[in-house]
């Protein structure tokens, strides 16, 4: 099963997490989303959809993952690459939004409402859709 759903609407790619439960954020996911990310770049998308699952769009990183590293400096170097492997080709939000609250990750600056209309939202977001 893919990690990384992808559906296209004309110039518009779709990508959406699969990991259940949470679609935490382990090396495969990362470098599944990376690769998909690429594709669609490739593919001359216009914009991106990042989507997660039903309930929740992600937890974040797989913390219990990296904990189970333990010690192991090669795995740990492996799962921080990845991680940031996926985040490095998110291309950069075109927005005022993004600008007024640059510390924000790229993909929730990124988000449908930024790409869906050329103005952005005019306070800070609140985590509801």
């Amino acid at each position: 099963m893919s990690l990384i759903t992808t559906r296209v609407h004309g110039d518009i790619h779709e990508l959406q997490l699969a990991r259940p439960p949470v679609n935490a954020l382990d090396p495969a996911l990362c470098l599944a989303l990376a690769h998909a990310l690429e594709h669609a770049l490739t593919q001359g998308t216009r914009g991106i959809v990042l989507a997660g699952g039903p309930k929740v769009f992600s937890a974040g990183l797989d913390v219990p993952y990296l904990l189970s590293l333990g010690d192991d400096q090669d795995a740990l170097l492996q799962a921080w690459s990845a991680f940031f492997r996926a985040r490095a080709r998110w291309p950069p939000a075109r927005c005022r939004w993004r600008r007024r609250w640059p510390a924000m990750p790229r993909p929730v600056a990124a988000c449908w409402r930024c790409a869906a209309t050329t103005g952005c939202w005019p306070t800070a977001p609140t985590g509801s859709a």
